[in-house]
């Protein structure tokens, strides 16, 4: 019996560490916290806001794959009023993204990957102004890159913590903006 259960076990865990880093797609979900940097004027600021994540991607094997997501990186709101007039600014920041993506296997429920490519930001501000608002719409495209760590903790669901690095999402003459997110979230290999 002792046999026959330890056969079974080795079973188990060589196909557990097969389907841990297989190839074939997945779908993924993060949310995090995104840092945006404000530069305008030779004045600048940094501000964080909640961010989420949803994305697709193909492994080709266990080391090299695709991957094409879409960003919310949060909204920045600010007020201020005199008394007699109010101005009220909001900024909110989106990113497209296609990246390479390499994973190094630690183990079989474990490994660390990077990633590189190119996003499509998308930047807008709103000014108001006593009832008046006018807006400002900008689109950059520039390179993006991340690190990361996926731990499976099923033959399907691992849990993944990353960094990324979006660029510039505004870039003006007077002024710029970028973005940077760290996340965590549920991947689901098919």
């Amino acid at each position: 019996m002792n046999k026959t259960f330890i056969a079974a076990m080795l079973a188990s865990a060589f196909l557990f560490s097969a389907s841990a880093h297989a190839a074939g797609a997945y779908l993924g979900a993060n949310i995090g916290s995104a840092q945006h940097k404000l530069s305008i004027d030779g004045e600048s600021g940094k501000e964080r806001k909640t961010a989420v994540k949803l994305y697709g991607g193909y492994a080709f094997d266990e080391n090299f794959g695709i991957e094409a997501g879409y960003v919310r990186l949060g909204k920045i709101s600010d007020s201020d009023t005199d008394g007699f007039n109010t101005v009220s600014l909001n900024y909110r920041a989106r990113a497209l993204y296609v990246a390479g993506t390499a994973a190094l296997p630690l183990s079989p429920e474990f490994s660390v990957f990077a990633k590189a490519g190119i996003t499509g930001n998308n930047g807008k501000v709103t000014a108001r102004f006593n009832g008046m608002s006018e807006s400002m719409s900008r689109t950059n495209t520039t390179a993006m890159f991340g690190v990361g760590a996926e731990y499976s903790f099923a033959k399907n669901m691992s849990v993944v913590a990353e960094y990324e690095n979006f660029g510039k999402v505004i870039d003006e003459n007077d002024g710029n903006t970028k973005a940077q997110m760290v996340s965590v979230g549920l991947r689901y290999k098919f």
